[in-house]
């Protein structure tokens, strides 16, 4: 296991299954491969006794699931790995079960519409996981996809993989419920992205605007990237932040919640707005859905047609039912049951 970043999507998807072991007592000994400068992780880790951290230190991906991963797979000699971050390394015992956990498709896509990333080490580790996703996929025990739509997709695209093969167990929710009064909605709006073209920030921009027009005490949050693209009147950008605490502040204050990314496999941050009560204006592509269902508005950010949304907002007891629902959605996502879920696949391995 390679925590990347215990703040940020696949890392802090690590950081999360990291804390279901600690609470959790395994009928199997567990060796957690953690980077050095996440000893902070595993401060109770002497009360599982079946439990081993082993640290290693800090190199690109593509170094350490090829060189360093190897090297203590041959030290510690283990029946079953589970990789937790799409990929992980092509020499290994033949004896060894392989788990994986694949969380996006977008490496695998040959949508034109997706843009590939421009820094350099994005576009090593986008080249990187490109070359090396389908030889190490097709020698896997078993994929754990996030959602349905990554593994219709996974199918779709290597026949090797049986849909018995392939199993959907989504993540949990985050943040914590703060008991908003849902009745009122102020029209302060937060979004969480990053600076990559797919996931809209211009789009966000643009319906944020016509927001602005009709309600102009609106307001806007963004978070995770400062690329403005110019000067917004009341729109505030924060940048990356990485601390929960300040995080689930942003979820306490918002009452809605934007997110029309082109691509999207699962979206933490609709989950964890759901379960704040937030009003979900979603992406209708590929895993949004999904995840929201039915407590969310969703529109096509290509080809969005704005008025439904507007006729929701405008609307106090609309409002109010989807912010409702939206809470009661939330509880089907649990890291207990992820836990609970993962490790009935990590005793069939074993077996």
């Amino acid at each position: 296991m390679w925590d990347p970043d215990e703040k940020r999507g696949i890392g802090e998807y690590c950081a999360n299954l990291f804390g279901q072991f600690q609470k959790h007592d395994q009928d199997f000994e567990l060796v957690v491969v953690l980077r050095k400068k996440l000893k902070h992780l595993s401060d109770n880790v002497s009360r599982n006794n079946r439990m081993k951290v082993v640290y290693a230190p800090y190199f690109v991906q593509p170094i350490f699931e090829q060189v360093v991963l190897p090297v203590i797979l041959a030290i510690e000699n283990p029946d079953v790995m589970h990789c937790p971050s799409n990929t992980g390394p092509l020499i290994r015992s033949k004896r060894l079960r392989v788990i994986v956990t694949v969380h996006d498709t977008v490496f695998i896509s040959k949508d034109p519409s997706l843009i590939k990333p421009k820094s350099i080490r994005s576009k090593i580790g986008w080249m990187y996981r490109c070359t090396i996703f389908r030889k190490f996929i097709r020698k896997t025990f078993a994929v754990v996809s996030v959602s349905d739509f990554v593994k219709d997709q996974l199918i779709s695209k290597y026949s090797f993989l049986l849909p018995s093969g392939v199993s959907t167990i989504y993540h949990g929710k985050n943040s914590t419920d703060f008991n908003k009064n849902l009745s009122s909605f102020n029209n302060k709006w937060l979004t969480i992205t990053g600076d990559i073209e797919h996931k809209n920030l211009k789009g966000i921009l643009k319906f944020f605007e016509l927001i602005r027009k009709e309600f102009p005490l609106s307001t806007l949050d963004v978070v995770g990237t400062r690329r403005d693209y110019g000067i917004h009147k009341n729109v505030n950008f924060h940048g990356p932040i990485f601390s929960r605490e300040d995080i689930d502040a942003f979820y306490k204050h918002c009452d809605g919640y934007i997110n029309l990314s082109f691509h999207e496999s699962f979206g933490m941050p609709l989950v964890d707005a759901m379960a704040n009560g937030s009003l979900i204006v979603a992406s209708s592509r590929e895993g949004p859905p999904e995840i929201c269902g039915n407590a969310a508005i969703l529109v096509d950010p290509g080809r969005p047609e704005w008025e439904p949304t507007f006729r929701t907002i405008r609307s106090p007891s609309r409002t109010k039912g989807l912010r409702n629902f939206a809470k009661r959605r939330a509880d089907k996502f649990s890291w207990e049951t992820n836990y609970a879920q993962l490790e009935e696949i990590y005793i069939k391995a074993l077996i």
